[in-house]
């Protein structure tokens, strides 16, 4: 059927091998033929997978890429929306440290007057006086007829202190 060669097989006989004898040269042909075709149909199996690999990665570095760039253009928005606060944070920032070094040198100034005139130290003429009259006033604020006394003690005892500082300071 089909080719001119091709003729009927006898049904095998008893006893009879039924394969088929190939030269040996022509079963070895076949042989390679079939390992070579076998070889090419895995090694384009491997180039598939390779390419598509490669395609997966090339498509996630795209993406990747593309999420980059989208992120740096909405940091570049974001610094021009905001340099006047980054401006006028900076100039906080500036006028903060002059006013803490202008506070720093007036409070070493302060510390340096109060250390040279030593207030504590002072001597304070009339003190018990003065306590007795204040305390006095607060008692009888809206008549201070009772506070005469101490107001006459206080009187005296400015008059002694101008006087001793009149006699001390001529001297």
């Amino acid at each position: 059927m089909g080719q001119s060669s091709s003729r009927e097989v006898a049904p095998v006989e008893e006893g009879m091998d039924s394969r088929i004898k190939l030269a040996p040269d022509l079963a070895q042909k076949i042989a390679r033929d079939f390992q070579d075709q076998e070889i090419q149909n895995a090694w384009k199996t491997v180039q598939v997978s390779i390419l598509d690999r490669r395609s997966e990665r090339d498509r996630h570095v795209a993406e990747v890429s593309a999420r980059l760039q989208a992120a740096t253009k909405k940091m570049e928005s974001w610094k021009a929306q905001n340099a006047e606060l980054d401006s006028t944070i900076e100039d906080l920032r500036a006028k903060f440290s002059d006013g803490k070094v202008a506070l720093d040198y007036d409070a070493r100034n302060v510390a340096e007057l109060i250390k040279q005139n030593q207030p504590w130290k002072k001597e304070m003429p009339c003190l018990g006086q003065r306590a007795h009259w204040i305390d006095c006033q607060k008692k009888y604020a809206l008549d201070s007829r009772p506070c005469d006394a101490y107001v006459d003690a206080l009187e005296r005892c400015v008059n002694e202190t101008v006087v001793k500082k009149a006699t001390t300071s001529s001297s």
